[in-house]
């Protein structure tokens, strides 16, 4: 097995971890357009839940030889486990067992749902999104809407844990204890947005909406960031003005690099600890392969997603799509430059399932 050159920062004086969190793992079948291992991607993929696990029984080990006061540690998955709800039982099989083994039997994978394995991007169909079928094969816990777990540090705080999977309304903590938000929306900063992101995502709307809270885990934004209680204490850059009193802002980014304005990312795993500081453990990402081809399309933000997620409705409503429309949209996407694995990618969306 591969041994991972992965640098752990050095732990907070007296505090123990509480849990652990990622997001945006965005696993698929076949590779991204931007990565060049076509023949072995889900092989890659594992790697990665490899390095996963490797991090949290390092910590596991060091706390039990420690004296550690600790219980089952929570993974919590920010959403977008998968890229898409369309996920075949070949690939499920594939990824079960690398994530049941995550933490060695010492942690207990948490997840909500995010917008791209939610089938039309809907909420009211969360219960067919394919991380169900992770939770019926014994991988994972999902956390449903305004959904909680306890993590008690004995001799010291109990943590509580909130769930806000896509399409939840945001919504003050008014408990006991230490509070911690897992959600799964944009959340952006200076610097770290899409040119079209929602003005009420910024970091203070959501600081505002959700009152109360210690700690605010975010998945949906693939670039990593955080935001401590004090006014322009960032990671990374410069930040919105805050007040002292606002939580920190955890954004997790992306756990595995998929296109091409990802490659200065650096993918990490969070670990919240009992002091309610939170570290990045970076993954090692030193394989990553690229292909050389021209700058691939992002759907997202070229604005093809919402136009794909109407086609699949149209679909779900046994609409057929007329072929001169695929016509079209195919001499369309040519003229902005698209090359042919991207036409086919859009097109095969049109097909029925």
């Amino acid at each position: 097995m591969r041994k991972y050159k992965i640098k752990y920062p050095e732990a907070p004086k007296g505090a123990v971890p509480v849990a652990f969190a990622v997001a945006d793992l965005h696993l698929t079948e076949e590779a991204p357009l931007a990565r060049a291992e076509k023949d072995n991607w889900i092989k890659v993929q594992n790697g990665y839940l490899n390095q996963l696990d490797t991090i949290v029984q390092r910590y596991v080990a060091v706390g039990r030889k420690d004296g550690w006061k600790i219980d089952k540690l929570p993974i919590l998955f920010a959403g977008d486990i998968f890229d898409s709800a369309k996920v075949s039982c070949r690939f499920i099989n594939k990824i079960v067992k690398p994530l049941k083994k995550i933490g060695g039997g010492w942690s207990e994978n948490m997840a909500i749902i995010g917008n791209h394995e939610m089938p039309y991007h809907d909420p009211a169909m969360s219960a067919d999104s394919p991380v169900r079928t992770l939770e019926h094969a014994g991988c994972l816990t999902v956390m449903g809407g305004h959904g909680f777990a306890r993590v008690k540090v004995r001799g010291g705080d109990m943590f509580d844990i909130r769930a806000f999977p896509f399409g939840s309304s945001p919504k003050g903590y008014l408990g006991k204890g230490v509070s911690i938000a897992v959600i799964h929306d944009y959340c952006w900063r200076v610097g770290h947005k899409f040119p079209n992101a929602p003005a009420d995502k910024n970091i203070v709307s959501h600081a505002e909406n959700f009152s109360g809270f210690d700690i605010l885990i975010f998945g949906d934004n693939h670039n990593p960031f955080t935001v401590y209680g004090t006014v322009g204490h960032t990671e990374g850059g410069p930040s919105l003005t805050v007040g002292s009193d606002v939580p920190t802002i955890y954004n997790c980014g992306c756990f595995i690099r998929r296109k091409r304005d990802e490659q200065a990312y650096k993918p990490s795993v969070g670990v919240i600890w009992s002091d309610k500081t939170i570290q990045r453990v970076y993954l090692d990402v030193s394989q990553d392969k690229w292909t050389e081809v021209d700058e691939d399309v992002n759907l997202e933000t070229a604005g093809y997603e919402e136009m794909i997620i109407a086609i699949e409705d149209l679909e779900r409503q046994g609409k057929k799509v007329p072929a001169d429309f695929r016509t079209a949209l195919d001499r369309y996407l040519k003229r902005l430059g698209a090359n042919k694995e991207l036409r086919e990618e859009v097109m095969s969306t049109l097909e029925k399932p």
